[in-house]
């Protein structure tokens, strides 16, 4: 957490105003599909002793499909994002921080 302002302390700096702005709202809306992805899964697999193998399958094919669904929820997303604030930055900042979102969560 002190990391995080203490980075965007230094982003408020170094970054123009309309700038630091389509950093916040790409990281607010980041925050958004990261919170749908976690869903408490993870702490679900920790807990559970009991999982076979097949489960481990089925669990790694679930997170693996929601992770695509999240990143190409994110790119078309963009699209209504950029309409909305009538700037088309942020299409290309979407599909970029798709691909990451996928990794990141996946």
């Amino acid at each position: 957490m002190l990391m995080g302002i203490f980075f965007t302390m230094i982003l408020a700096r170094l970054l123009s105003p309309a700038e630091y702005g389509i950093v916040a709202v790409t990281i607010v809306f980041t925050n958004l599909f990261s919170i749908f992805a976690d869903m408490g899964l993870s702490a679900g697999i920790i807990q559970d002793k009991k999982l076979t193998q097949d489960d481990n399958n089925g669990i790694f094919l679930f997170s693996l499909l929601l992770a695509v669904f999240l990143a190409v929820a994110f790119f078309l997303c963009s699209f209504g994002i950029a309409n909305f604030y009538q700037n088309a930055v942020y299409v290309p900042l979407g599909a970029i921080l798709a691909v990451s979102l996928f990794f990141f969560y996946h």
